[in-house]
Protein backbone atom coordinates (compact mmCIF):
# COMPACT_ATOMS: atom_id res chain seq x y z
CA UNK A 1 0.00 0.00 0.00
CA UNK A 2 1.38 3.22 -1.27
CA UNK A 3 1.61 6.31 0.71
CA UNK A 4 -1.64 7.65 -1.05
CA UNK A 5 -3.64 5.01 -0.15
CA UNK A 6 -2.10 4.71 3.13
CA UNK A 7 -3.33 8.73 3.39
CA UNK A 8 -7.24 7.87 2.28
CA UNK A 9 -7.67 5.00 4.01
CA UNK A 10 -6.52 7.07 7.21
CA UNK A 11 -8.42 10.28 6.55
CA UNK A 12 -11.59 7.68 6.28
CA UNK A 13 -11.54 6.25 9.51
CA UNK A 14 -10.63 10.25 10.98
CA UNK A 15 -13.47 11.53 9.13
CA UNK A 16 -15.70 9.57 11.31
CA UNK A 17 -13.95 10.06 14.61
CA UNK A 18 -12.69 13.78 14.60
CA UNK A 19 -14.39 14.94 11.06
CA UNK A 20 -13.58 18.68 11.71
CA UNK A 21 -9.90 18.05 11.81
CA UNK A 22 -9.39 15.07 9.98
CA UNK A 23 -7.50 16.66 6.77
CA UNK A 24 -5.21 18.41 9.37
CA UNK A 25 -4.71 15.30 11.14
CA UNK A 26 -4.42 13.09 8.00
CA UNK A 27 -1.58 15.12 6.75
CA UNK A 28 0.33 15.39 10.65
CA UNK A 29 -0.22 11.61 10.72
CA UNK A 30 1.34 11.34 7.60
CA UNK A 31 4.74 12.36 8.27
CA UNK A 32 4.92 9.37 10.49
CA UNK A 33 6.74 6.01 8.80
CA UNK A 34 4.49 3.77 6.81
CA UNK A 35 4.72 0.86 9.00
CA UNK A 36 3.70 3.27 11.83
CA UNK A 37 0.78 4.67 9.68
CA UNK A 38 -0.22 1.04 9.24
CA UNK A 39 -0.35 0.50 12.85
CA UNK A 40 -2.51 3.67 13.05
CA UNK A 41 -5.22 2.54 10.88
CA UNK A 42 -5.46 -0.42 12.19
CA UNK A 43 -5.43 0.11 15.96
CA UNK A 44 -8.47 2.65 16.96
CA UNK A 45 -6.51 3.04 20.51
CA UNK A 46 -3.03 3.98 19.25
CA UNK A 47 -5.26 6.47 16.66
CA UNK A 48 -7.04 7.66 19.39
CA UNK A 49 -3.78 8.78 21.33
CA UNK A 50 -2.34 9.99 18.19
CA UNK A 51 -5.46 12.39 17.75
CA UNK A 52 -5.14 13.52 21.17
CA UNK A 53 -1.51 14.61 20.68
CA UNK A 54 -2.40 16.31 17.27
CA UNK A 55 -5.26 18.15 19.40
CA UNK A 56 -2.60 19.21 21.61
CA UNK A 57 -0.01 20.10 18.74
CA UNK A 58 -2.40 22.16 17.42
CA UNK A 59 -3.48 23.88 20.32
CA UNK A 60 -0.19 24.81 21.36
CA UNK A 61 0.91 25.73 17.75
CA UNK A 62 -2.03 28.60 18.01
CA UNK A 63 -0.18 30.02 21.51
CA UNK A 64 2.90 30.49 18.82
CA UNK A 65 0.54 32.50 16.21
CA UNK A 66 0.07 29.50 13.94
CA UNK A 67 -3.38 27.72 13.06
CA UNK A 68 -5.27 30.66 13.71
CA UNK A 69 -8.05 29.74 10.92
CA UNK A 70 -8.50 26.36 12.84
CA UNK A 71 -9.60 27.56 16.16
CA UNK A 72 -13.21 27.23 15.55
CA UNK A 73 -12.49 23.78 14.73
CA UNK A 74 -9.80 23.07 17.21
CA UNK A 75 -12.59 24.53 19.87
CA UNK A 76 -15.18 22.23 18.70
CA UNK A 77 -13.02 18.92 18.55
CA UNK A 78 -12.20 20.00 22.63
CA UNK A 79 -16.00 20.69 22.94
CA UNK A 80 -16.87 16.71 21.77
CA UNK A 81 -14.41 15.24 23.85
CA UNK A 82 -15.41 16.56 26.97
CA UNK A 83 -19.01 16.58 26.51
CA UNK A 84 -18.31 12.42 25.64
CA UNK A 85 -16.82 11.84 29.46
CA UNK A 86 -19.51 11.74 31.93
CA UNK A 87 -17.26 11.60 34.54
CA UNK A 88 -15.93 15.34 36.11
CA UNK A 89 -12.36 14.09 37.65
CA UNK A 90 -11.82 12.81 33.61
CA UNK A 91 -13.07 15.74 31.95
CA UNK A 92 -10.78 17.75 34.34
CA UNK A 93 -7.78 15.28 33.32
CA UNK A 94 -8.62 16.10 29.81
CA UNK A 95 -8.85 19.73 29.91
CA UNK A 96 -6.32 19.78 32.51
CA UNK A 97 -3.61 18.23 30.05
CA UNK A 98 -4.43 20.56 27.69
CA UNK A 99 -3.75 23.85 30.07
CA UNK A 100 -0.72 22.10 31.51
CA UNK A 101 0.88 21.52 27.80
CA UNK A 102 0.42 25.36 27.31
CA UNK A 103 0.90 27.00 30.64
CA UNK A 104 4.42 24.83 31.23
CA UNK A 105 6.06 27.00 29.05
CA UNK A 106 4.58 30.49 30.57
CA UNK A 107 5.39 29.41 34.24
CA UNK A 108 7.27 26.25 34.20
CA UNK A 109 8.00 26.01 37.96
CA UNK A 110 4.47 26.50 39.03
CA UNK A 111 2.52 25.53 35.67
CA UNK A 112 1.16 22.68 38.08
CA UNK A 113 -0.63 24.46 40.63
CA UNK A 114 -1.88 26.99 38.42
CA UNK A 115 -3.25 24.32 35.92
CA UNK A 116 -4.79 23.56 39.07
CA UNK A 117 -6.27 27.00 39.87
CA UNK A 118 -7.51 27.57 36.39
CA UNK A 119 -9.27 24.12 36.28
CA UNK A 120 -11.65 25.22 38.82
CA UNK A 121 -13.26 27.92 36.71
CA UNK A 122 -16.14 26.20 34.08
CA UNK A 123 -15.84 23.53 31.50
CA UNK A 124 -16.56 26.23 28.44
CA UNK A 125 -14.67 28.74 29.33
CA UNK A 126 -11.32 26.75 29.80
CA UNK A 127 -12.25 25.66 25.93
CA UNK A 128 -12.38 29.59 24.93
CA UNK A 129 -8.76 30.42 26.78
CA UNK A 130 -7.62 27.28 24.86
CA UNK A 131 -7.70 29.43 21.82
CA UNK A 132 -7.21 32.76 23.49
CA UNK A 133 -3.37 33.46 24.11
CA UNK A 134 -3.86 36.86 25.70
CA UNK A 135 -7.03 35.41 27.99
CA UNK A 136 -5.32 32.89 29.02
CA UNK A 137 -1.81 34.41 29.36
CA UNK A 138 -3.66 36.89 31.87
CA UNK A 139 -5.37 34.71 33.49
CA UNK A 140 -2.56 32.86 34.29
CA UNK A 141 -0.80 35.94 35.34
CA UNK A 142 -3.86 36.55 38.09
CA UNK A 143 -3.73 32.93 39.08
CA UNK A 144 -0.25 33.38 40.16
CA UNK A 145 -0.91 36.35 41.94
CA UNK A 146 -3.41 35.16 43.83
CA UNK A 147 -1.16 31.93 44.28
CA UNK A 148 1.94 34.79 45.82
CA UNK A 149 -1.13 35.60 48.66
CA UNK A 150 -1.39 39.20 46.76
CA UNK A 151 -4.92 38.59 45.53
CA UNK A 152 -7.72 39.06 48.14
CA UNK A 153 -10.55 36.46 48.52
CA UNK A 154 -10.19 33.99 45.42
CA UNK A 155 -13.36 33.15 45.31
CA UNK A 156 -15.02 36.65 44.92
CA UNK A 157 -12.20 36.92 42.35
CA UNK A 158 -10.87 40.13 43.61
CA UNK A 159 -7.32 41.05 43.90
CA UNK A 160 -6.11 42.82 47.09
CA UNK A 161 -4.36 46.08 45.92
CA UNK A 162 -2.44 47.98 48.21
CA UNK A 163 -1.56 51.30 46.69
CA UNK A 164 2.03 50.99 46.69
CA UNK A 165 1.65 47.62 44.60
CA UNK A 166 -1.06 48.97 41.57
CA UNK A 167 1.35 49.71 39.47
CA UNK A 168 3.69 46.76 39.44
CA UNK A 169 0.15 44.30 39.47
CA UNK A 170 -1.00 46.50 36.58
CA UNK A 171 2.13 46.14 34.46
CA UNK A 172 2.08 42.43 34.77
CA UNK A 173 -0.96 42.40 33.32
CA UNK A 174 -0.22 44.00 30.54
CA UNK A 175 3.37 42.86 30.07
CA UNK A 176 1.53 40.01 29.34
CA UNK A 177 -0.27 41.24 26.36
CA UNK A 178 1.98 43.33 25.47
CA UNK A 179 5.34 43.32 26.77
CA UNK A 180 7.58 45.90 24.31
CA UNK A 181 4.97 48.79 25.13
CA UNK A 182 4.25 47.67 28.64
CA UNK A 183 6.13 50.43 30.46
CA UNK A 184 4.17 53.16 28.35
CA UNK A 185 0.83 51.34 28.34
CA UNK A 186 1.27 51.27 32.18
CA UNK A 187 1.61 54.52 32.88
CA UNK A 188 -1.13 55.89 30.50
CA UNK A 189 -3.38 53.35 32.37
CA UNK A 190 -2.49 54.87 35.81
CA UNK A 191 -3.27 58.23 34.92
CA UNK A 192 -7.00 56.64 35.10
CA UNK A 193 -7.06 56.79 38.84
CA UNK A 194 -6.89 54.32 42.05
CA UNK A 195 -10.90 53.03 41.75
CA UNK A 196 -10.91 52.68 38.10
CA UNK A 197 -7.80 50.96 37.67
CA UNK A 198 -8.79 48.50 40.74
CA UNK A 199 -11.61 47.92 38.51
CA UNK A 200 -9.45 46.97 35.61
CA UNK A 201 -7.23 44.52 37.28
CA UNK A 202 -10.24 42.21 38.42
CA UNK A 203 -12.20 42.58 34.62
CA UNK A 204 -10.12 41.04 32.08
CA UNK A 205 -11.98 42.47 29.62
CA UNK A 206 -11.84 45.93 30.67
CA UNK A 207 -8.13 45.66 30.93
CA UNK A 208 -8.36 44.30 27.15
CA UNK A 209 -10.13 47.48 25.94
CA UNK A 210 -8.43 49.72 28.20
CA UNK A 211 -5.18 48.41 26.79
CA UNK A 212 -6.10 48.56 22.77
CA UNK A 213 -7.89 52.24 23.80
CA UNK A 214 -3.75 53.01 24.92
CA UNK A 215 -1.89 51.18 22.36
CA UNK A 216 -4.01 53.07 19.53
CA UNK A 217 -2.91 56.80 21.28
CA UNK A 218 0.61 55.54 21.92
CA UNK A 219 0.44 54.28 17.49
CA UNK A 220 -1.19 57.76 16.83
CA UNK A 221 1.23 59.74 18.66
CA UNK A 222 4.43 58.35 17.51
CA UNK A 223 3.10 58.27 13.69
CA UNK A 224 2.88 62.23 14.14
CA UNK A 225 6.38 62.58 15.88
Amino acid sequence: MDKQELGENLYALLAQECPLLSGKLTGMILELADVEIHDVINDAEKRGDLVESGVQVLVESVHQGMNADLIPQIQETIRASVVAVDNKEDRDTLLGDKLYGIIKHLEPEEAGKLTGMLLEMDDEEIIRLLCNPPSLRQQVVEAKLVLEGIADDNEAGELAVEEEQLGDQLFMLIQAVNSQKAAKLTGMILELGEEEVKKLIVSPDLLMEKIKEAEDVLDQSLAQE
